[in-house]
């Protein structure tokens, strides 16, 4: 392997967030590694939704009724996951 060679492994390592050997592996074994800038922050987006999701389950099944701004702070997350998902596939090409 060259030393630029090594280098570029040593970048897209990196950016998988594995672990050099793991990486190895799977690109040995021929498996997809697919690395997404920012995903920590859809993660953080999608718990953020999950639990007003619930929170909305939870309040409908015993009886009570949505609010407007519930719907709209749901709707706002929505959009805020939606920019972050775009943001993250156009660094992506």
């Amino acid at each position: 392997m060259t030393e630029d060679e090594y280098n570029i492994l040593k970048e897209r390592v990196s950016k998988s967030g594995m672990k050099q050997a793991d990486f190895l592996r799977r690109s040995l074994f021929c498996k997809n590694i697919v690395s997404i800038n920012g995903a920590d922050k859809i993660i953080i987006e999608l718990k953020r939704i999950g639990n007003n999701v619930n929170q909305i389950a939870k309040k409908l099944n015993i009886g009570g009724s949505l609010y407007r701004n519930e719907l709209a702070d749901l709707t706002e997350e929505l959009k805020n996951l939606w920019q972050l998902l775009r943001q993250s596939v156009q660094g992506q090409v």
